[in-house]
């Protein structure tokens, strides 16, 4: 026995000895499996961060110059040469200083990744628009786009023992300039110290952004009753909590039996509403960017024109179908055997079809060899000097832009007397109220009416509707869609109602401005509250011009998308039955699928049921921005 446990001794020890071969192995997989963990984890942050740094400075770069959703890579693209595309992966080394993806190397060199002083490391950068095959998939309504991949190879540590000497770990990130929708129903920009204009010019309303009052306890908010109705929620921009310096009132105010209901209440962080809210307490921020113009940083939407655009004058009124061109009126005299345009509104009186095929009813330059063509295409542009005047009948608006370019009067548009306006629900239709210099694009088109120089100054000129029904969608995406809808208008997309910026209280950035030292760039951003008296003056700013009035009556507007008013203008409702919203008047009207963003609403006290009554939109604002989407 003695014998036998001399031999079998040391047994235990051979066994662990082995063992050890495996136990060190697996110690060695873990440690480096996690040490791998880890690189990977600052690999994945190098990633993103680079992605969506690259993507960000090409939105600021575009936001400055270009339409930010119209990008291309191609030389005649949207903003071309101001951003950088790579349709096959380029190492950091290899990117421009002057690039934007150089930003992206930055950022990637901030989280540890930085190749020059790390031979182990790799990050390549890739870019392209949205036509690119590469472009990430399932993701829509995208112009530009940044792939990063960050590799690193890892020494390992105990797995060498098994022949590994080293790991390899990546990480992959995308980024792009993808249109997000803009949230609320309703949306008041003004802020303290921006007021509104009476009849006579002078302010009133300062800081104001709802004051809802009057009527019978307004119209059908599903369960309840509203004056403003926003399922899809309310922001208020200003900070007014009472009557004081810069404030007339609260933001937000009510009287009588006028309520206001939203899903949800946003104002800037200071600001007040009083009366019958729901809810009666808002949620509260700071930050400015919840609250700037969400149609920034694009700028005003794009004259549809290739080129010089044919005109048409005429002399009284006009019905039938109607093409794609300049119209303005004349009284008859002739200058050099031409007419004068005198800047009178264009008066449709019975029914009239806008269309491409559409023919002009007066004096054509076209046949009279003076040049220009006629609109053509899926979406044209229809120009009226003076605006319109429409006294009666159905007038038809095919797919296109209309641009009311100004007025020698007051009003820009006006409909009475049971008109009614309907646009096109396949594409779109894009009402644009302006006067005759709009982004200097109508500026260059109206140098070739005869006798341009001879047209006297066209202002900035409001909205008057009594008695009247309007029935317009507003423009639908081309990319999620059959509609055909250029594709540099997609930034636009919901848009049905669009004034000009320049027609506010306040002034907005722009391009070529002799009355604001600091405009430079046609991007959306307010550079003066309140604008400057020689800044109202080239802006051709009058009165109450930055005002919409629904008069008494009965005139109902029945948008579907989004109705935008800069900061610096408003919605005037007077009692009657008028108001934004679906089938119906009054209480049995029904809620309409459209966002409101303007610079305050005002409702005037006496009975009747106006209102603003809105649904969750169906066709809401795109706002495009950097976001990472893989």
């Amino acid at each position: 026995m003695n014998r036998r446990r001399k031999r079998s001794g040391g047994q235990a020890l051979v066994m662990v000895t082995l063992a050890l071969f495996s136990m060190v192995g697996m110690m060695g997989l873990a440690v480096d499996l996690g040490w791998s963990y880890f690189v990977q984890k600052e690999a994945q942050s190098a990633a993103d961060t680079a992605a969506l740094g690259a993507a960000q400075e090409a939105v600021a770069r575009l936001g400055t110059t270009s339409d930010v959703s119209g990008f291309r890579c191609t030389s005649a693209g949207t903003g071309a040469g101001q951003v950088d595309c790579q349709l096959t992966p380029i190492a950091c080394a290899s990117v421009a200083s002057t690039s934007n993806l150089h930003n992206g190397c930055l950022y990637a060199a901030a989280n540890d990744f930085d190749p020059s002083k790390n031979s182990r490391q790799i990050v390549l950068m890739q870019a392209s628009d949205v036509t690119d095959a590469n472009r990430p998939p399932g993701v829509n309504r995208i112009s530009y786009w940044v792939r990063v991949r960050t590799i690193q190879t890892i020494p390992q540590l105990f797995s060498f023992l098994s022949g590994n000497t080293q790991g390899t770990v990546a990480a992959n990130a995308t980024a792009a300039i993808a249109g997000s929708i803009t949230p609320g129903s309703f949306y008041g920009m003004n802020q303290k110290g921006d007021c509104l204009a009476d009849s006579a010019g002078n302010p009133i309303d300062c800081g104001i952004d709802v004051k809802v009052s009057g009527g019978q306890g307004g119209m059908n908010c599903g369960a309840v009753l509203a004056k403003l109705c926003a399922p899809a929620g309310i922001i208020l921009a200003s900070s007014c909590d009472q009557a004081g310096s810069g404030c007339a009132d609260a933001a937000g105010t009510t009287s009588g039996a006028a309520a206001v209901w939203a899903a949800s209440l946003l104002q800037m962080t200071g600001g007040k509403v009083t009366g019958n809210w729901t809810p009666s307490t808002p949620t509260y921020t700071s930050d400015a960017s919840s609250f700037k113009d969400p149609t920034a940083p694009n700028p005003q939407p794009p004259l549809q024109a290739s080129g010089t655009m044919a005109s048409c004058g005429v002399t009284g009124p006009i019905t039938g179908a109607l093409g794609p061109y300049q119209y303005y009126h004349y009284s008859g005299a002739l200058v050099g055997g031409k007419p004068v345009p005198d800047g009178q509104p264009i008066t449709i009186s019975g029914s009239a079809t806008f269309s491409p095929s559409g023919t002009c009813p007066g004096y054509d330059s076209m046949t009279q060899g003076l040049g220009g063509t006629k609109g053509s295409g899926s979406f044209p542009a229809y120009v009226f000097y003076g605006g319109v005047n429409q006294t009666g009948g159905t007038m038809t608006l095919g797919a296109g832009q209309y641009f009311m370019a100004g007025t020698t009067g007051t009003n820009v548009l006006q409909a009475s007397v049971g008109s009614s306006i309907v646009g096109d629900a396949s594409t779109g239709t894009m009402m644009i109220f302006t006067d005759g210099d709009y982004t200097g694009s109508l500026t260059t088109q109206r140098a070739a009416l005869p006798n341009a120089n001879l047209m006297p100054t066209l202002n900035q000129g409001t909205l008057y509707f009594k008695n009247a029904n309007i029935d317009m969608t507003g423009l639908i995406n081309s990319t999620v869609s059959s509609s055909a809808l250029p594709p540099e208008m997609d930034a636009y997309t919901g848009i049905v109602w669009w004034q000009d910026r320049r027609n506010s209280t306040v002034e907005y950035n722009k391009n070529g401005s002799s009355a604001c030292s600091s405009c430079n760039s046609d991007n959306g951003t307010v550079i003066d509250a309140p604008a400057t008296v020689s800044e109202l003056a080239e802006n051709h700013v009058v009165k109450n011009s930055p005002g919409v009035l629904l008069d008494d009556g009965n005139a109902n507007i029945s948008l579907k998308g989004v109705y935008y008013q800069p900061r610096g203008a408003w919605l005037d409702l007077n009692p009657g039955t008028a108001g934004l919203s679906g089938q119906g008047k009054g209480n049995s009207a029904t809620q309409l699928p459209l966002q409101v963003i303007t610079g305050a609403l005002i409702t005037e006290s006496g009975g009747g049921d106006t209102g603003v009554l809105l649904a969750g939109p169906t066709n809401p604002l795109l706002t495009y921005k950097a976001v990472l989407v893989q």
